[in-house]
């Protein structure tokens, strides 16, 4: 199997944060190779503990961030606290992808967290700030509360309740949480949540087209629906839903690597 197979699952910010440590580097001492007989998710979190546990004495502000980028990507919450306690007091704007990995570590706390409209705007997350102070009360609030799920690389809201009975009136529509995917990429999502000729169904857009209307849209399996208490979300769906939108979109290189 070649690298960019072996690799691939690892998703995106996995991804980063390798490339930012060295790990894609032949040449540098943090290159990561996985063994073919071990589960890549596993190699990815032995290479992060050990690295983690190198750097420890580490100063470096930066190398902080990126291992603690790291531990959340592989299902440590406490490593969310760490990346907020280090944002920078400026914001950094990236110069045609250079000094990606400065921007790094929040890029992945943002995506890789269920967080709320107000906090995504990862943009205005600066030392000193209302949003870090708001997103340390959101995590403290939120950090019994998350379920991680490593083939996404994100957490969810997390689920104590059996299966949900979604028994809405005719036509209303709830929202809710879970991991949408498309083309080997996943990301967290919200969708409107409702009931097409007595089928469960996540409307993910609701589009008017010139020839009518069109919803994307795909059937649930009511088994994996949770009720939750969440900003946002009345449901989390413990299943990924692949993005059924007809129309292809495929970024340019440099919008997948650096945006």
């Amino acid at each position: 199997m070649d690298r960019s197979s072996r690799l691939s699952p690892l998703g995106l910010q996995r991804i980063r944060v390798l490339d930012c440590l060295g790990g894609n580097n032949l040449r540098a001492p943090g290159y990561f190779d996985p063994p073919e007989d071990i589960d890549i998710f596993a190699s990815f979190a032995a290479y992060i503990a050990r690295w983690s546990q190198q750097c420890a004495a580490d100063p470096n502000p930066l190398t902080i961030s990126l291992l603690a980028a790291g531990r959340l990507l592989c299902g440590d919450q406490a490593a969310a606290d760490v990346i907020v306690d280090q944002l920078r007091s400026e914001p950094f704007k990236l110069d045609h992808g250079a000094g990606i990995c400065v921007v790094t570590p929040k890029n992945a706390l943002g995506i890789a967290l269920p967080l709320p409209a107000d906090l995504q705007d990862t943009g205005r997350w600066l030392a000193g700030s209302a949003e870090q102070a708001a997103l340390r009360a959101w995590l403290v609030g939120h950090r019994d509360r998350l379920h991680w799920v490593e083939a996404a690389g994100v957490y969810l809201p997390r689920a104590a309740e059996p299966p949900a009975q979604f028994a809405p009136p005719a036509g209303a529509v709830a929202r809710v949480r879970h991991v949408m995917t498309k083309d080997g990429h996943a990301w967290l999502a919200n969708s409107d949540l409702t009931l097409v000729d007595g089928v469960l169904t996540a409307v993910i857009k609701w589009n008017v087209v010139p020839e009518g209307q069109r919803h994307p849209a795909v059937r649930l399996d009511p088994a994996f629906l949770h009720h939750i208490d969440w900003e946002d979300a009345d449901y989390v769906y413990d299943r990924p839903i692949e993005d059924p939108r007809h129309l292809e979109y495929r970024p340019s290189l440099w919008r997948r690597l650096f945006g």
